[in-house]
């Protein structure tokens, strides 16, 4: 499990002999120009689809991290540092793009047993998968140069491990800890504490983060992708096991235990927080608590959107009341 699936044409270099192989090979993009930029567009949205930018919006994670930063330190914001805020944000999303690369190739045999994620890109054969390494290896590059460049030293090292715990680490053998039970939830939700980090240090480059606050942001993270998991479970039941082999070992049962488990954890170690730190905390407490109940009435809805966190859009009053939530929780630290 985790190994290549399929023998690609003759015509592979060594170098990409154990990526997984894509079908149609008719249909990959080819070096001939377009002649025009609608059509040049349409070779080049395939490209787009595996760079998933409609997930850029998860990184808004950072944006609680960079919020704490100017907070404890006592940061006056000016229009440069709004620029250079965007920008490591940006950089960010660019490694989150080459992660998608990597999970779309070597998820591709998976993907296709899915019902709704056999239709993505590599799985179809829409895209060369030489050309996606290269943009993968592109984007990972530029984003590290430039954050060392016109950061700091630490936002790129919590940059690559970003990349390789979130790229490398969950989707490429023979560690793929996504095929691991629990700590497939781990592993795709410590990217929560992650963005956090770069938050912070897009700010500054010492830090001075509580543990509790770290381990607060981590079990969050960990609920929404067990949300993700359950409402899954939920909609296509059994039938995942052959698109996830985690799915073995999970029912409904018990992928509900873990969604409490770790919104009390959350909740817990919130509470810490505010009772040990910065007692302003509680009057956020209210908010956190309206979300975790709509977000759970959400995830336990019939062909609950939650599946697919890119459509959380589609829901415009809960997305309306997150953005609140934020200017809320912005006002609270800073004023």
């Amino acid at each position: 499990m985790g190994q290549p699936f399929l023998k690609h044409r003759e015509t592979r270099s060594m170098a990409s002999k154990d990526l997984p192989p894509i079908e149609n090979e008719a249909a990959i993009i080819d070096g001939e120009e377009a002649t025009n930029p609608l059509e040049y567009f349409k070779k080049v949205a395939p490209y787009l689809k595996v760079a998933r930018i409609d997930h850029w919006f998860k990184n808004i994670f950072m944006v609680l991290g960079m919020i704490v930063a100017i907070a404890q330190n006592d940061i006056v914001v000016t229009l440069p540092l709004i620029l250079k805020y965007s920008f490591a944000v940006l950089l960010a999303c660019f490694v989150s793009s080459a992660n998608y690369v990597i999970n779309e190739i070597w998820d591709a045999e998976f993907d296709r047993r899915h019902p709704n994620k056999k239709f993505r890109s590599v799985a179809t054969g829409n895209v060369s998968v030489r050309k996606l390494v290269f943009l993968e290896i592109l984007l990972v590059t530029v984003s590290m140069g430039l954050s060392y460049i016109f950061l700091n030293p630490e936002f790129s090292i919590v940059l690559g491990i970003f990349f390789i715990i979130g790229g490398v680490f969950y989707n490429i053998p023979p560690i793929r800890t996504k095929d691991l039970p629990l700590i497939d939830v781990l592993g795709e939700s410590i990217n929560n504490p992650l963005r956090l980090l770069l938050g912070w240090f897009a700010v500054v480059s010492s830090i001075n983060l509580p543990l509790t606050g770290i381990i607060s942001y981590w079990s969050f993270g960990a609920m929404l992708v067990t949300a993700k998991r359950l409402a899954e479970f939920r909609h296509f039941g059994d039938q995942l096991v052959l698109y996830r082999p985690t799915f073995r070992y999970y029912n409904n049962s018990i992928l509900i235990f873990m969604y409490f488990a770790f919104g009390l954890i959350t909740l817990a170690t919130f509470v810490f927080l505010g009772i040990n730190y910065n007692f302003r905390l509680f009057f956020v407490l209210p908010l956190l608590l309206i979300f975790l109940i709509w977000f759970s009435v959400l995830t336990f809805q019939k062909n609950s959107i939650v599946k697919e966190p890119e459509r959380i859009f589609e829901k415009k009053l809960f997305a309306a009341y997150c953005f609140l939530s934020l200017v809320v929780f912005t006002m609270t630290m800073l004023l």
